[in-house]
């Protein structure tokens, strides 16, 4: 069987800092990329106990709802690890603009993800919202 939410304060234990509830589809913990609902019921109860263990919630693969519960829910550390600017790269994957401004606000670290295929799809994006 998978673990589930109950051993985190184990594998904390045992060097476990951050967690993304979310991937790709409906998952144990939240909907993630390509879905658009939000956390489940164990998905809350991970967010509370990632909360007490002072660990980092990881955002990326959150759909736009399940964004807005967890950041409502956790009040921890936050990290989006591979991310792309919606106003960029038009995905329900990326950050919105205002996702930006409530995780600059929260202090959290975002860390830029640029794949081969997506290069030619930003400049030509910076362009168009540069007037160039």
């Amino acid at each position: 069987t998978r673990p589930s939410w109950r051993s985190i304060p184990l594998r904390s234990t045992h060097g476990l800092r951050a967690i993304g509830p979310a991937w790709y589809g409906s998952g144990r913990y939240a909907s993630g990329t390509g879905t658009t609902d939000g956390l489940t019921s164990a998905g809350r109860d991970l967010l509370r106990e990632m909360d007490a263990l002072g660990m980092i919630l990881d955002a990326t693969h959150l759909t736009d709802k399940g964004f807005n519960e967890a950041l409502a829910l956790f009040k921890g550390p936050i990290w989006a690890s591979h991310h792309n600017c919606r106003a960029l790269v038009p995905h329900q994957r990326q950050l919105t603009d205002e996702q930006i401004l409530r995780l600059v606000e929260r202090g959290a670290v975002i860390q830029r993800l640029v794949e081969p295929q997506e290069v030619a799809l930003i400049s030509a994006n910076w362009l168009e919202i540069a007037n160039i």
